[in-house]
């Protein structure tokens, strides 16, 4: 246990220097459209999300972030989805993990970033022609040491307003 102290402490002092930066964006997280497709029961998302430097310099340090989506059909039950953002430092490779797709490579993190524009959520639900969809940085699934600083440190608050979505064919 003692190997993985210095480590830690390293990866905290380093983002607590890049941390001091801020966030600029007002509205770092938005979901600009929802879309129901029925069929792929997927819901089609386009997003806006601009992360902190502290969260750009945890993903390069090789801490996973995890965006929880939240997703409220008109009717039936609340679902919750996991979007998972990683850097793999051996293989020197971005990895995005949507659920129940297969997981895709990235080379940079700039194409890991971007191929969060569009965003295709599976849905188990018959046919939900209306409900809400929000997200949110899950800072419950960062390493223990990072979770108490995230709770009060606004470069870790990352969270969309619930938007519509509409059924398409």
């Amino acid at each position: 246990m003692a190997f993985f102290t210095p480590c830690w402490s390293a990866i905290l002092v380093s983002l607590a220097v890049v941390g001091c930066a801020g966030s600029a964006d007002p509205n770092p997280a938005r979901i600009d459209a929802a879309a129901w497709h029925s069929a792929s029961s997927s819901l089609d998302l386009t997003l806006a999300l601009t992360f902190s430097p502290t969260m750009l310099a945890a993903l390069d340090h090789g801490i996973p972030l995890t965006l929880d989506f939240r997703i409220d059909p008109a009717h039936g039950p609340r679902q919750h989805q996991r979007v998972s953002l990683r850097f793999l430092p051996l293989l020197r490779r971005y990895e995005l993990d949507s659920g129940g797709n297969p997981a895709q490579s990235f080379a940079s993190r700039l194409q890991l970033l971007s191929a969060l524009d569009r965003l295709r959520l599976p849905v188990a639900a018959a046919q939900p022609v209306a409900g809400r969809v929000s997200f949110r940085l899950d800072t419950q699934a960062l390493p223990a040491p990072l979770r108490l600083p995230a709770l009060f440190d606004r470069d870790w608050h990352l969270q969309s307003a619930a938007t519509a979505w509409t059924a398409l064919p």
